[in-house]
């Protein structure tokens, strides 16, 4: 039995232990692999395969039918805009989330607006199925928990919140003992917090990004992370420009130092 992080688990344990009382509509029972075996982890994953390629067919029909009623109301007709799919669906992705299919359960707590749990359980509901796939899907599906939990993080629609999506980072982080999951994690923090719009995010986001820097500077989003941070601390507004080395077009050094006392134009791009 494997050591629980109690830090991390400690953050969500009250909105937990206020759940108790009646039973959920939802059930958080999967059986792993090993229960329901490989045959029948393998239909799960064809039958999540069918209902995904179904799904997403009636997405593309639902955006058209979407496109269709607002070009009639500019057209001045009062059109009622189609509901989605996703309700219709949850239940069919909730069966196969019973049957331990991870990929489902992922679909399920990313639309868990449709689930048919009663308010005051919604949110216990939730917590319990993220706990439950970072004890038993971190080593086959961290990357797409860590997306999840980063959501959940956003100040917008049903979410966690910043405080509970983060503990639950921290545990999925300490469960899967992964370097590489621990540094995407560390970059999904920051930039998190970076686009909050809080008053003192930005320097939240800054310890994120700094301290990722530091501990894998090897990883592929250090070089982001050092970047983030040199903007932080260089390129702000009333901040003296630092000196710019390269070449211009022609390929011939070039320095912006040299250029002082001129009036210099600098045009920043890329790709956003």
């Amino acid at each position: 039995m494997r050591p629980i992080h109690l830090a991390a688990r400690l953050g969500v344990c009250g909105l937990l232990a206020a759940a108790a009382p009646p039973a959920l509509a939802v059930q958080t029972y999967h059986p792993p692999t090993d229960l329901v075996g490989e045959e029948g982890a393998a239909a799960a994953d064809r039958a999540y395969a069918a209902l995904t390629e179904e799904y997403e067919t009636a997405m593309d029909a639902w955006y058209d039918e979407l496109d269709a009623v607002q070009a009639a109301n500019e057209a001045g007709e009062r059109r009622k805009y189609p509901d989605p799919p996703d309700e219709a669906f949850f239940p069919r992705y909730w069966e196969l989330a019973q049957r331990g299919q991870v990929d489902a359960r992922l679909w399920c707590l990313s639309n868990w607006s449709f689930a048919p749990l009663p308010e005051e359980r919604r949110t216990a509901g939730k917590l319990r199925e993220f706990l439950d796939l970072i004890d038993t899907a971190h080593a086959t599906h961290g990357a797409e928990i860590l997306s999840g939990l980063s959501d959940e993080a956003s100040a917008w629609g049903e979410t966690l919140g910043r405080k509970v999506a983060f503990a639950l980072i921290d545990e999925l982080t300490f469960v899967a003992a992964n370097d590489d999951l621990t540094a995407r994690a560390l970059y999904e923090k920051g930039s998190t917090l970076e686009w909050s719009g809080e008053d003192d995010a930005e320097e939240l986001a800054l310890e994120q990004y700094r301290a990722l820097a530091e501990r894998f500077p090897g990883h592929e989003l250090a070089r982001r992370a050092v970047g983030k941070v040199f903007a932080a601390e260089n390129l702000q507004v009333g901040m003296e420009v630092p000196d710019i080395v390269g070449v211009d077009v022609d390929g011939a050094p070039l320095k912006l130092s040299d250029h002082d006392g001129k009036v210099r134009v600098i045009g920043f791009w890329g790709f956003w």
